[in-house]
């Protein structure tokens, strides 16, 4: 699978252990790293389509965010998959990006 940098760097140095602590809640950290890192913010979509479109299950989903590093558990938190949250991740991001100034 091809490096998934954005996705990686999300998960990684925002979803990690303590995001609760730092970003109040999943969603919370989505936002902040869409705001705080722009260059990654357009390549995220890009990334999370890949991902999905080469994983058969959603427990290859699952395997590939734990390789990444993600300390988050999508279905813990009502998300129904891994899938649809990172669907909705997509759109949150996408939503934010365009209300930014720079955008």
């Amino acid at each position: 699978m091809k490096r998934l940098t954005a996705l990686g760097h999300l998960v990684d140095a925002y979803l990690h252990e303590d995001f609760a602590d730092c970003h109040g809640s999943a969603r919370g950290a989505v936002e902040s790293f869409a705001r705080d890192e722009p260059e990654y913010a357009l390549q995220i979509r890009r990334e999370i389509v890949y991902l999905l479109s080469r994983s058969q299950s959603e427990s290859e989903v699952e395997s590939a965010l734990v390789d990444l590093g993600i300390c988050y558990l999508p279905t813990g938190d009502g998300w129904p998959d891994h899938r649809s949250w990172l669907l909705a991740v997509a759109d949150q991001v996408d939503a934010i990006v365009r209300k930014s100034p720079a955008a």
